[in-house]
């Protein structure tokens, strides 16, 4: 996976104007990932270095935006500068040409890994990293437009099931008034969804929690905290 060659790039042809078809037939197709697969391109010594530090300063930009960030909005702004500088992800819809916009996500991807190695050695920095990749994807979702967060879902491969129209009165009764009339919801274990549950933001029966379509980004954030819990055991 890493070496000290000069890494192999991708052969990428067209103009900015391209850049959907092309970055869309390539390996890195949306600039949001659950990063389900290592990397297996080769990585020099100087970009495993910049990589790292790079990601390292967007994770503790976070850090300090917790602690430090007055309101929402303030931490919003600091991340987002915070991503600008060290690890930018453009959308498909941008001017970039498609190179640039594969490199700024091979980026995001090998630095992942590479860290990910580097904070498995203790508990501690295991809970550290842990925290600050699940604050930047949940800052990163946020910040997609609709068709990308639908795309992230599909790849993430959620196993939701969808809750007709009849299962929806017959499961929920009086209680399907909690929800907007014509909002999809899901049916899921309720410890997929305790963060919910426990800000009585969702119906729970029989063990099954009631989640509405607004609400999915929590599945998806529990769902990459414990797949990347395993990685990191």
């Amino acid at each position: 996976m890493f070496n000290q060659r000069a890494p192999k790039r991708e052969t990428l042809l067209g103009d900015a104007a391209a850049a959907p078809e092309v970055v869309r037939r390539s390996r890195y197709p949306s600039r949001l990932t659950v990063y389900s697969d290592a990397p297996d391109l080769e990585v020099s010594i100087e970009e495993f270095e910049t990589f790292a530090l790079d990601r390292l300063q967007v994770l503790r930009a976070i850090e300090d935006a917790q602690l430090r960030a007055k309101g929402e909005d303030d931490m919003r702004k600091r991340v987002n500068e915070a991503l600008e500088r060290h690890l930018p992800t453009h959308t498909n819809r941008s001017k970039l040409a498609p190179r640039q916009l594969l490199n700024e996500r091979r980026k995001d991807h090998v630095s992942h890994f590479i860290l990910r190695l580097a904070f498995s050695r203790t508990e501690e920095l295991r809970a550290w990293f842990l925290h600050y990749e699940c604050a930047l994807l949940k800052h990163r979702f946020r910040e997609a437009d609709s068709a990308e967060k639908q795309e992230l879902l599909a790849a993430a491969r959620l196993r939701l099931t969808p809750l007709s129209p009849a299962a929806r009165d017959d499961r929920l009764g009086d209680a399907a008034a909690f929800y907007a009339a014509q909002e999809q919801l899901f049916e899921v274990d309720f410890e997929r969804v305790f963060d919910l549950v426990s800000r009585l933001q969702v119906v729970v029966r029989a063990g099954k929690a009631y989640v509405p379509q607004s609400e999915v980004a929590t599945l998806l954030l529990h769902e990459f905290r414990l797949g990347l819990a395993r990685a990191l055991a």
